[in-house]
């Protein structure tokens, strides 16, 4: 965790922000889903393409910001001073486009092609694009505190924080702390470093002093481990195909079956 105990809070202030400002864009990405014509998506595609990207670059813009006051109110609490520099992070227009359409146009004219009917795989499809579109804006935030932590000669890197309630892979992404090293980066599938699923109530947060995992942190590297020394005892290397689905296992994260057998019982 942070060095501080502001620092820590306004962390997890950040965070919350990010994820509100997020969640604010639905509204504005469902009207624009009303663009594609399910009758004709090709000929709808193209306008409502540029709408998406529109309001994804907008929102993107806003979340970087967001990080930007972020880093100096973190940069004071952790360091006394303000001073730093920000790397804001360019939007990927092309690889953002592929990705919204991919789950888009293509995956609608997809499903209807499979036998689904359009209006359920027109509000199946909805939901997706919502969801990816979440996760591009908050990219902007996590992005300029990742890539302004490595431009920043202070910190001893960036790491990962959880909603506190994390499905197995991203307990297993934080639990490595800081520093993001060689085994680190294998877990993270190689040039994907720190990727994020639709929904992640993840962030990121520089780390200027010594990694002092949380009470909860501690459950997770202790998971990590006992799962990583069951690879090593099956003369298995420690990866994310080794690791994760033991840690899923035995664990009581979101997506763990014995999470999912509490809260099924309770229903």
């Amino acid at each position: 965790m942070a060095d501080t105990d502001p620092g820590a809070v306004l962390t997890d202030m950040h965070r919350r922000r990010q994820i509100r400002l997020a969640t604010a864009a639905d509204s504005e990405i469902r009207r624009a889903w009303r663009i594609l014509d399910v009758a004709d998506i090709d000929g709808t595609r193209n306008a409502w393409q540029r709408s998406m990207t529109g309001i994804v670059s907008r929102r993107y813009g806003v979340s970087a910001s967001v990080a930007e006051e972020y880093l100096a109110a973190y940069r004071t609490a952790e360091l006394g001073a303000i001073t730093g520099g920000v790397v804001i992070p360019g939007l990927p227009m092309a690889e953002t486009l592929a990705a919204l359409d991919a789950v888009g146009p293509q995956a609608l004219k997809r499903q209807i092609g499979r036998g689904m009917s359009p209006s359920a795989a027109y509000m199946r499809q909805r939901g997706l694009v919502v969801d990816e579109a979440r996760k591009m804006i908050m990219s902007g935030g996590r992005g300029t505190v990742r890539e302004s932590a490595r431009a920043d000669s202070r910190a001893i890197g960036w790491r990962r924080v959880s909603d506190g309630d994390p499905c197995t892979f991203c307990a297993m992404l934080v639990s490595r702390g800081p520093a993001y090293t060689s085994e680190a980066l294998a877990l993270t599938h190689g040039a994907n470093e720190d990727p994020y699923h639709p929904r992640c109530g993840c962030t990121v947060e520089v780390i200027y002093g010594d990694w002092r995992p949380t009470e909860a942190e501690q459950v997770f590297v202790d998971a990590y481990f006992d799962a990583a020394e069951a690879a090593n005892a099956a003369d298995e290397p420690r990866l994310a195909s080794t690791v994760l689905w033991r840690m899923r296992a035995e664990g009581t994260f979101v997506d763990s079956p014995a999470r999912r057998a509490i809260e099924a019982a309770g229903t």
